[in-house]
């Protein structure tokens, strides 16, 4: 449920950044900072809504161990 929560949240800052860039106060510093955060945020979301984020974890995992289990057999 907070997981639900929390994409809407981010989605919100999303939106309100983008339009304090077009209609409010534009190009600052921080608006351009906090518009690429909330950008990154999506991005996580997406990754980990698709599943990407755990198959390249159980891969990475997978690689791991067949690497330990040639060093073992090469000794």
């Amino acid at each position: 449920m907070f997981d639900k929560f929390q994409d809407a949240l981010v989605v919100l800052v999303f939106f309100y950044m983008v339009y304090r860039v077009g209609w409010g106060s534009g190009m600052t510093g921080i608006n351009t900072f906090m518009l690429l955060c909330a950008v990154v945020a999506l991005i996580s979301i997406a990754l980990k809504r698709t599943g990407y984020l755990d198959r390249m974890k159980e891969k990475k995992l997978e690689e791991e161990r067949k690497l330990e289990e040639e060093k073992k057999e090469a000794k």
